[in-house]
């Protein structure tokens, strides 16, 4: 029979939970080159150590971004980079982006963004995405809170 220590449990169990995606419901702001808004409430987010993807049930869209240099700064996680995609009903885009930024609180307190005046609520996630055609997208939910958080 074999024996398997408390903290390779331990270390097993606390690498799935890392890995386990994040489920959140939000809102998306989208800010058009040519002055106009869509907003999309309701979203459904669902984030995990690679991917965040937002879907809106009522237009058939959904955003999935590939996340890329991700580190912790504080207690946020913070992605800089990655790529976009857009799929309507099944018909996949790529979206070239300018510039990129996911944080994500996991914890039961507010965290501010360093060098910003942003502070994120408890259990709470936002991106900001900017294209390369001048459009600028924002994402923020709240983190399903059925998951423990640190």
């Amino acid at each position: 029979m074999l024996k398997i220590s408390k903290i390779a449990l331990l270390t097993v169990s606390s690498s799935l939970f890392l890995t386990a995606p994040i489920l959140a419901e939000g809102l998306v702001t989208v800010n058009y080159p040519n002055g106009d808004t869509a907003n999309y409430s309701d979203v459904q987010i669902a984030s995990s150590n690679e991917v965040l993807s937002i879907k809106s049930g009522e237009e058939g869209k959904v955003l999935e971004i590939l996340k890329k240099d991700c580190y912790q700064e504080g207690l946020l996680n913070v992605c800089k980079g990655g790529t976009l995609t857009l799929d309507t009903y099944g018909v996949k885009e790529n979206v070239l982006i300018k510039q990129m930024y996911v944080f994500t609180n996991n914890t039961k307190s507010p965290q501010t963004i360093k060098d910003s005046k942003v502070t994120l609520d408890p259990d709470t996630l936002m991106a900001e995405i900017l294209t390369q055609k001048g459009t600028y997208i924002n994402i923020s939910g709240k983190i399903d809170a059925l998951l423990p958080r640190p």
